[in-house]
């Protein structure tokens, strides 16, 4: 079977420089979320390869599903996915499909390469608990928290919690996501999203020492 080469190099590219956008620039430097810019970006590849090879190949249909149901059993122990999360990853998912499926329409490749990143940057300025006016250039950070104690009112109310936080760490918390609460300790881990800056910029020492004391929200 005759291979485009060509083509499989063009839209690699394509699907290259949409990561870049959404894993790199969205994911990764607004968000700060390392871990879900390696998981997007692996997966898309891999996605990708396996996708190019079933529809540009004569490989097995059969072969293919099989894959795909063995995709579907896998599952991300290390944390729970957000909503947010989970709609990111099934936008580089559709980033995947979408460029290894070998369209030969271009200009309806790109058109949805661009509506799947503009999108994902969109509403990661307006749609969510971010301030609007954090740009790509901001630097931010994560930090996962042990909280000694469970503030039922704070846990019910975003607002309240993210003030909390912000006041017991001093640092400009842009988001938060709460990983486990403990009845039985009476401790929650969160893990926070927070900005750097020349006001409020702390060492790293400083974090630390912080994070070291006992912390009752």
């Amino acid at each position: 079977m005759f291979i485009n080469y060509i083509g499989i190099f063009k839209d690699i590219l394509i699907d290259l420089v949409s990561m870049y956008f959404f894993a790199y620039l969205i994911l990764y430097r607004r968000y700060g979320n390392k871990e879900l810019f390696v998981t997007c970006t692996l997966f898309n590849i891999a996605l990708m390869l396996v996708v190019m090879s079933i529809v540009r190949t004569d490989f097995n249909l059969a072969v293919g599903f099989g894959l795909f149901a063995l995709l579907s059993l896998i599952t991300v122990r290390s944390a729970p996915f957000s909503m947010t999360e989970m709609a990111h990853f099934f936008g580089c998912i559709a980033l995947a499909v979408v460029n290894g499926s070998g369209i030969t329409d271009d200009v309806f490749i790109l058109l949805c390469n661009f509506l799947v990143v503009a999108c994902a940057f969109l509403l990661s300025t307006w749609a969510t608990n971010l301030p609007a006016n954090i740009g790509i250039g901001k630097q931010v950070g994560t930090l996962s928290l042990l909280l000694e104690h469970i503030d039922m009112d704070a846990t019910s109310n975003p607002d309240l919690m993210k003030e909390k936080l912000s006041a017991a760490y001093s640092l400009n918390i842009l988001s938060y996501r709460l990983l486990e609460i403990d009845h039985i300790r009476d401790s929650m881990k969160i893990e926070v999203v927070y900005q750097t800056s020349s006001s409020n910029a702390l060492s790293e020492a400083g974090i630390e020492k912080k994070i070291n004391r006992a912390t009752n929200t």
